[in-house]
């Protein structure tokens, strides 16, 4: 299955200004590309947001109506400015992905963790910040 689905952000846990700032962003659609592979009841997915460019790899396993992963791997960070101007950098350190599926159609939900820092703008010393986790809802559809 390799679809275009759209991840709505949900709730999104702590991180301020980066949280406050995300969950003011919840009207703006987040594309994104699913690709599933299955062999019998393991599952590998590959979730990877045009957004932010983040891509996460799954696996876990399927039943006869949906599917359950945990993240392998998660190969980028995010570089986020807040509306405060302050820069964070975001890196994700662990991931689930859990659906639903009737026919053609998937529903689901992707929960991410993250680590969030902070730059020093003279030193460009990193200092840890907060931690954070977003929760998106997603429609997959077969193409």
């Amino acid at each position: 299955m390799q679809t275009n689905p759209r991840l709505n952000i949900r709730q999104v846990t702590w991180a301020n200004p980066v949280g406050a700032d995300l969950r003011a962003s919840t009207a703006t659609i987040n594309q994104g590309t699913v690709t599933l592979t299955q062999d019998a009841t393991d599952v590998s997915a590959v979730i990877r947001s045009e957004t932010t460019g983040l891509t996460c790899r799954y696996d876990g396993s399927a039943s006869f109506t949906g599917f359950a992963a945990s993240a392998v791997s998660c190969d980028a960070e995010i570089l986020f400015q807040c509306s405060t101007g302050q820069a964070r950098i975001l890196r994700p350190i662990g991931s689930t992905f859990t659906a639903t599926q009737n026919g053609a159609t998937a529903r689901g939900t992707i929960t991410t963790s993250y680590n969030i820092f902070g730059v020093d703008p003279v030193t460009r010393e990193e200092t840890p910040v907060a931690g954070m986790t977003v929760e998106s809802e997603f429609t997959a559809i077969r193409r």
